[in-house]
Parts: structure tokens; sequence; C-alpha cells
């Protein structure tokens, strides 16, 4: 549970860094 809280943690930050740089 905790990895996939971690995992879906870092998903959200590289999306939210794709946007910044798009």
């Amino acid at each position: 549970f905790l990895p996939f809280l971690g995992y879906h943690h870092v998903l959200m930050i590289l999306i939210a860094i794709a946007i910044i740089l798009l």
C-alpha cells in the first residue's frame, strides 16, 4: 500500500513537471 502511494506521488510529480515544461 505504501509503495503504491509513493509511486502515485512520483507519477503526479512527473505529470506536474511535464505540464510546467509544456
